[in-house]
C-alpha cells in the first residue's frame, strides 16, 4: 500500500489523551511477538470475512488493472501473513519492527486534526504527541500522488461494469474507450 490512513471519532474534551496515545502508537510502537500473532488473526479473520463479497472481489478486479503498488493484493491469511513466513524462518515481529523503522517517519506522516478548540492548541497538542516521532533521514520514498494515472497504459479501470445477477453480481470488463450502450447494441 502506498498509504496507510488511521481514522477515530473522540469527544472534544478526551482529544488531547487520544492524539497521546495515538502518537505513541505511531512514534514508538509496541511490536511484541504475541501482539503480531493475535494482530494477524485479526487480519485473516477480516480477510475471511470479505472471501465472499462482490464488493471486495470487484475492488480486487478494479485493482489489477492498475499498475503496482495498487495492483498488489490488499490483506493477507494466517498462512500468509505468519504460517508461510515462519517456515522460512522469519520472524514475523522482527520485519514489521523493520517495516517501521524505514516508513513511519515524521517526513512521511500528514496528521489532521478537527476539533472545537482553536487551531494553536490543537497544532500544541499534534506536537507534544508526535514529539517523539523519528525524523525523516534522506529521502522518503516517492509518493505516487492521488492525481497520477495508475492504470496500466492499454487498460482502463472505467472498463469494468457490473450487473446483478441473483444473489451475486457479474463483473464483465470492456476494451477502454467502448460504453456499455455500444456493446448492448452489438449483442442484440
Amino acid at each position: 500500500m502506498v498509504h496507510t490512513r488511521y481514522h477515530f471519532k473522540v469527544h472534544s474534551e478526551a482529544l488531547p489523551g487520544a492524539l497521546a496515545r495515538f502518537g505513541a502508537m505511531l512514534s514508538a510502537p509496541l511490536i511484541a511477538h504475541d501482539s503480531c500473532a493475535r494482530e494477524v488473526e485479526n487480519v485473516h479473520a477480516e480477510y475471511s470475512r470479505n472471501t465472499n463479497s462482490d464488493g471486495r472481489k470487484l475492488l480486487q478486479l478494479r485493482r489489477s488493472l492498475c499498475l503496482p503498488p495498487y495492483s498488489n493484493f490488499s490483506t493477507g491469511s494466517l498462512a500468509t501473513l505468519w504460517e508461510q513466513p515462519q517456515q522460512q524462518g522469519a520472524d514475523v515481529a522482527s520485519m514489521l519492527r523493520e517495516l517501521w523503522q524505514q516508513h513511519y517517519r515524521a517526513g512521511s506522516t500528514c496528521v489532521a486534526v478537527v476539533g472545537p478548540q482553536e487551531p494553536a492548541q490543537l497544532l500544541q497538542w499534534v506536537a507534544e504527541a508526535f514529539a517523539g516521532m523519528p525524523s525523516s533521514s534522506g529521502s522518503v520514498g516517492v509518493d505516487r500522488g492521488i492525481n497520477e494515472d495508475v492504470c496500466r497504459s492499454n487498460e482502463d479501470s472505467n472498463g469494468l461494469q457490473r450487473s446483478p445477477a441473483a444473489d451475486t453480481e457479474e463483473v464483465k470488463t470492456a476494451p477502454a474507450g467502448s460504453s456499455s450502450s455500444s456493446r448492448q447494441q452489438q449483442q442484440q
